[in-house]
């Protein structure tokens, strides 16, 4: 019996829960890699292989450069009938190279298509799979915002992960090693040079890219509040307009709709910077390299030819693209996104199939509930056992032994003491194995919540001028509580003037008491002979309500009718149905 226990409304204002930073982005990342390599193993390694061919092509280009001017420009300058076939045959050698670089590149951006769409929908399928198995416990604390959010916003965000960013960073890796490579056999100096420069690149970038990042996640975390505050409205709206709770709703709506444009604002202003600063850095190392390099072609320093300067500035340009380029796709934006999905996936199995939970019985003195628990597995064998924890919200534990019958456990007659929120899980031991598993949340544990339900009504009167009030036609229904067998053992009508606490007339039903002992509720329409009445004077108040108490020792109250007199009767005295159920005398109704 999911909330037994008649918890509170939750109402509009409801805060939402966000998501943990994650710890290890690089472990996570190593999962997601496993993931893909599951179902499209065969795929990448194809399109790892045609990412090196691209590199491979493309510094093949650079280096030409070098030959180009050493090995044809610069012997043939000043020759008369110069011979251009070698140069010929060169230049048709590296036009095939950037052939098969475009075609690599064409290849592996098409196979990707396949990779990302398909790793999308596996995994959308396994979210969903797990989902269904998730205790119910996952959907008491995470708004069903936050869950969308993951389905939606870090789905996509994962989509341009994997199409994008995971191509890109292995490129850039080759690219990187290659280049690095290439420079290294064209000039060691310069090579150092440009590692001064790119140690220079990374920190900034990474200063940047953490501010980026921690902006990106909480980004990623208002989304969901907002996504989920937006369902609760229009969920809620019926409660939001019998309260007059609108202004409200907008402040709090108001309040979340800023929070995600300031953090939109912030992430998308640090990413936007990384490029201008990167490309700045980038053309500040070109332009040191170059005059270190000038100086050292024209002084025939360490072998440097100008062929070696011209393809090293180009190495220089295809080295620190790809190492900024790196430094922003491994941002923390993409460990957070990829952490959220794994955080579902990571969520334990529910193993239980059913469940059902009472409060039998309840001790105000003892200040104790008294429950019965049953739950029924997913799967048990003859040797099973299982045990009962109960977590109060102070902390506190209880336990207690199931007695099974066929596939059921039950814990009949469990003595707990009263609490707002108790937390009930299921240990199964089967083969020297436990697992287990919460099933329910119990809120308003609390001897207020089992209470016989009461309504009714009186007719009144009122006689204008005079300050008359007369009271007829009772309408009087009293029936039990859904959860606990409870017994009216004393009925009473009662009027209240100037919200005092001791009444000025007490009228007893004792057949209100027989006639629930009789059938098990009470009900009592239009009592003509019950009347009475009362004069008021300017200024006072009129309050008629019904007492009854059980055989727990509770009062329960319920006002029938209320008014007050000034120059005449008011007509903006609250209804009955208005009133707190927990009124008691001397408080304004």
């Amino acid at each position: 019996m999911p909330g037994p226990m008649g918890g509170g409304m939750r109402g509009p204002g409801r805060r939402m829960q966000g998501g943990k930073r994650i710890e290890n982005p690089g472990k996570v990342f190593k999962r997601l890699m496993a993931y893909i390599f599951k179902n499209y193993g065969i795929h990448f390694i194809f399109v790892l292989i045609c990412i090196v061919l691209s590199v491979v092509a493309s510094i093949q280009g650079t280096l030409f450069m070098q030959r180009l001017i050493d090995d044809y420009i610069m012997p043939m300058i000043g020759q008369k009938t110069p011979d251009f076939s070698n140069l010929f045959r060169e230049i048709v050698r590296v036009a095939g190279f950037y052939l098969v670089g475009v075609a690599a590149t064409y290849a592996y951006n098409r196979i990707m298509v396949t990779i990302t769409q398909g790793t999308l929908k596996n995994l959308r399928d396994d979210l969903f799979e797990h989902m269904e198995k998730l205790p119910i416990k996952y959907f008491d604390t995470h708004s069903h915002g936050d869950i969308m959010s993951i389905y939606t916003n870090d789905i996509d965000t994962l989509r341009q992960m994997i199409s994008q960013s995971i191509p890109q960073v292995f490129s850039s890796f080759i690219t990187v090693v290659g280049t690095l490579g290439s420079m290294l056999v064209l000039s060691v100096p310069l090579t150092a040079v440009s590692l001064i420069m790119v140690a220079l690149m990374m920190f900034v970038t990474g200063k940047v890219a953490g501010l980026s990042g921690k902006y990106f996640v909480k980004q990623q975390k208002n989304i969901g509040k907002v996504n989920g505050y937006i369902e609760e409205m229009m969920e809620g709206q019926k409660v939001v307009k019998v309260f007059c709770h609108e202004d409200k709703s907008l402040e709090e709506f108001k309040a979340l709709n800023d929070e995600l444009c300031d953090s939109a604002y912030n992430a998308n202003k640090f990413a936007n910077l990384m490029g201008p600063i990167n490309a700045q850095l980038g053309n500040l190392s070109y332009v040191v390299c170059a005059i270190v390099g000038g100086a050292m072609a024209l002084g025939g320093f360490a072998g440097l030819t100008l062929g070696k300067l011209a393809s090293f500035l180009t190495f220089n340009k295809s080295f620190n693209m790809p190492i900024s380029q790196v430094s922003q796709q491994l941002s923390d934006l993409t460990g957070q996104v990829t952490g959220q999905i794994s955080n579902i996936l990571d969520k334990k199995d529910n193993i239980i199939s059913n469940y059902d939970t009472k409060v039998t019985d309840f001790d105000l003195e003892a200040s104790t509930v008294t429950l019965t628990v049953s739950v029924v597995p997913k799967e048990w064998t003859e040797d099973t056992t299982a045990s009962f924890t109960a977590i109060l919200s102070d902390g506190r534990q209880f336990q207690t032994e199931a007695v099974r019958q066929d596939g059921t456990f039950t814990a009949a007659n469990w003595v707990l003491p009263t609490d707002p929120e108790i937390t009930l899980s299921a240990a199964l031991t089967s083969s020297g194995t436990t697992r287990s598993s919460p099933f329910e949340i119990l809120h308003d544990c609390l001897p207020g919540a089992f209470q016989l339900r009461v309504g009714g009504s009186w007719d009144m009167t009122r006689y204008q001028g005079t300050g008359k009030v007369s009271f007829g036609a009772l309408n009087l229904h009293i029936e039990p509580d859904p959860g606990i067998n409870l017994l009216p053992t004393a009925v009473d009508l009662c009027l209240y003037r100037n919200q005092e606490t001791e009444p000025e007339q007490v009228l007893p039903m004792p057949w209100a008491v027989d006639l629930y002992r009789d059938q098990g509720y009470a009900y009592i329409y239009n009592e003509q002979d019950f009347e009475t009445a009362c004069t008021l004077e300017k200024g006072d108040t009129l309050v008629a309500a019904v007492r009854i108490t059980d055989d727990h020792g509770q009062t329960t109250w319920t006002v029938l009718e209320a008014c007050c007199f000034s120059d005449g009767f008011s007509p903006d005295m609250p209804q009955p149905i208005d009133v707190s159920p927990d009124w008691v005398p001397g408080q304004a109704v």
